[in-house]
């Protein structure tokens, strides 16, 4: 954009009637000699044009989708869709939405500050159908302890359950490597309950073993206990959320605690 800045110059009486005189005669000269009053005096209808400013419009980022894997921040940390961003290193709490979340998210004051940057193209603002078995997988944390009742949750009462097959009444015995898991569709829909699951975080490379002891939906396929969502994403509890690759584990003793089965 270019922009013409034009000065309104305001002269004292002295130089109003210099500039008069020269009018008037069409000389050069005014009284008392002061050619600087001259110069000044000879501007038509004492405007000045200073100079053309060229204006540069912002830095426009590239548009994306709803979920999209997309920079939070200069420092090169990275974020999908319906999370929060780190805060800077002298204050990490002041978390920030991710430039990809969906406007829901980003109105649900999850985070402690608005989009920094806002990339999602508004003709594809809408988030795409939640998948329950998205690979990589989009985790948080549930606050399950060592002693929350496996009554609670939705593995635990079938005929064939963590109660009657695995004679656990809390959580104990496999904690803190538990999780909801959204394969878990209900009560009476839960394919993945007892299964052994390896987590792979998609930036560290972390990896953990979980056992499905209960359900989830959107947008978390995996609700993880705090100590272990720990371990498996570095900066998760900051952020709120990750991404990690998952695959069913056929070494259920690699799930502390998971006696295999439900028989």
């Amino acid at each position: 954009m270019r922009r013409q800045i034009f000065l309104l110059l305001a002269f004292p009486p002295a130089a109003a009637a210099a500039a008069g005189t020269c009018a008037e005669e069409g000389g050069c000269t005014a009284a008392g000699g002061d050619d600087n009053v001259l110069l000044q005096a000879r501007m038509d209808s004492h405007r000045m044009n200073i100079t053309e400013i060229t204006v540069t419009p912002a830095v426009q980022l590239p548009a994306c989708k709803v979920g999209d894997h997309v920079e939070c921040s200069a420092d090169g940390q990275t974020c999908s869709g319906n999370q929060c961003c780190a805060g800077p290193a002298h204050d990490p709490g002041a978390t920030h939405v991710c430039p990809s979340a969906s406007p829901d998210f980003a109105h649900s004051g999850k985070c402690a500050l608005p989009k920094q940057t806002d990339c999602v193209d508004k003709d594809k603002a809408i988030a795409p159908p939640f998948d329950p078995a998205a690979n990589p997988a989009h985790c948080t944390y549930l606050e399950y302890t060592a002693a929350t009742p496996t009554a609670y949750c939705m593995c635990s009462d079938q005929p064939k359950g963590i109660i009657n097959s695995w004679k656990y009444n809390d959580l104990s015995a496999m904690f803190p490597y538990v999780s909801a898991c959204a394969l878990n569709l209900g009560w009476s829909s839960a394919p993945a309950c007892g299964k052994c699951m390896k987590l792979t975080d998609t930036s560290s490379g972390n990896e953990i073993y979980v056992t499905c002891v209960d359900g989830c939906g959107n947008p978390s396929n995996f609700d993880i206990a705090p100590p272990a969502f720990d371990e498996l994403f570095p900066n998760g509890r900051a952020t709120g959320a990750g991404s990690a690759t998952w695959s069913e584990e056929s070494d259920y003793t690699k799930c502390k605690g998971n006696k295999g089965p439900f028989q």
